[in-house]
């Protein structure tokens, strides 16, 4: 989870660099959508992003009430 919000890290220490071995999905994201101007693109990043937290929320929750009566 702690990687979905390591945007700002990673942007002032590499810019992503060297290459590409420092990108996560939010850099992908900004890089997409404000730098290439591939606006589509960054929307999709960040649909699937919405799309995975999601699902380990749900899992984390699953798990916590497993077994207790709500």
């Amino acid at each position: 989870m702690q990687t979905f919000s390591l945007f700002d890290v990673i942007y002032v220490e590499t810019m992503g660099g060297p290459g590409t071995s420092t990108r996560t999905l939010s850099y992908n994201l900004y890089y997409e959508g404000l730098v290439n101007y591939n606006i589509g693109y960054a929307s999709a990043i960040g649909w699937i992003m919405i799309i995975i937290v999601a699902i380990i929320i749900n899992v984390f929750i699953i798990s916590a009430f497993k077994g207790k009566e709500l």
